[in-house]
């Protein structure tokens, strides 16, 4: 039987590695924009970031983004990791809690 501590530390570890992540890609955005000149001599990262984020909260699915494609790219993904948690939560867990 799985018990409620477990299941909050397996939450709170996947929130902190999803924040390292982000932190980790950010970082790596802002170095790796470095050295490209705009053509007046200085140098400046890069200005064409384009990101998607979606998120659950409760019942409520909600997202943002800068980028058309991406978007809907991130909304089909999160749908369909969405769609198979359900069947597995319905499939093997017989609709059970943990």
């Amino acid at each position: 039987m799985v018990k409620q501590t477990d299941v909050l530390s397996i939450g709170f570890l996947v929130i902190f590695i999803g924040v390292l992540i982000i932190l980790i890609g950010s970082i790596y955005q802002l170095f790796r924009g470095m050295g490209r000149g705009d053509g007046d001599g200085e140098k400046s990262p890069s200005r064409n970031v384009k990101f998607s984020f979606f998120g659950l909260i409760g019942p409520f699915l909600f997202g943002f983004g800068n980028d058309k494609r991406l978007f809907a790219f991130t909304l089909f993904m999160a749908l369909a990791i969405g769609i198979i948690l359900m069947a597995v939560w319905l499939l093997f867990l017989r609709g059970k809690f943990i």
